[in-house]
């Protein structure tokens, strides 16, 4: 049951592309080559997109640190530990999409998402050099965002058709 809509419908006759122009004048064996082709062209360019998306992250996430938190500090405002813990709320989706798109294995984005959620929540008491309880909460919360956000935008889409 974990496999995706791609995996299910990877050999079905069925789920063969019927709108690829080449389609209409092959064999059957010629047929399933062309959809398998389709499938892999579908993936690597879903993988390019989630490398590509969390890099932007990742970017936003260096200009708020470069920006936002000095113009906190300067200000003497209180914005709730939020321009201290941008990397931890930042570093969680945009690993998670790098390296779901770099893996490009079958390992889903849940699981992807929780290896990440794990190794930053172990680095933050292994590597860090000020321990800071707060971006371990940020860290957690924006996990769950993070899935929240594939729960209602992306996982509807994965599902299998009715058959």
């Amino acid at each position: 049951n974990s496999a995706s809509f791609s995996d299910s419908c990877f050999f079905s006759p069925e789920a063969v592309p019927t709108s690829l122009p080449i389609y209409v004048q092959t064999s059957p064996k010629q047929k399933l080559i062309i959809y398998q082709r389709y499938i892999i062209m579908k993936h690597t360019k879903k993988h390019i997109i989630a490398i590509i998306l969390g890099f932007i992250i990742m970017l936003t996430g260096a200009f708020l640190s470069n920006t936002y938190r000095p113009y906190i500090y300067r200000n003497h405002l209180s914005d709730f530990h939020i321009a201290d813990t941008i990397s931890s709320w930042i570093l969680v989706p945009s690993t998670t999409l790098i390296a779901w798109g770099i893996i490009r294995g079958r390992n889903s984005i849940k699981k992807t998402l929780i290896c990440c959620v794990v190794v930053l929540l172990i680095s933050e008491f292994a590597f860090s050099t000020t321990f800071d309880i707060f971006d371990l909460i940020a860290t957690v919360i924006s996990g769950s965002v993070t899935y929240s956000i594939y729960a209602l935008y992306m996982a509807p889409r994965n599902k299998r058709p009715e058959k």
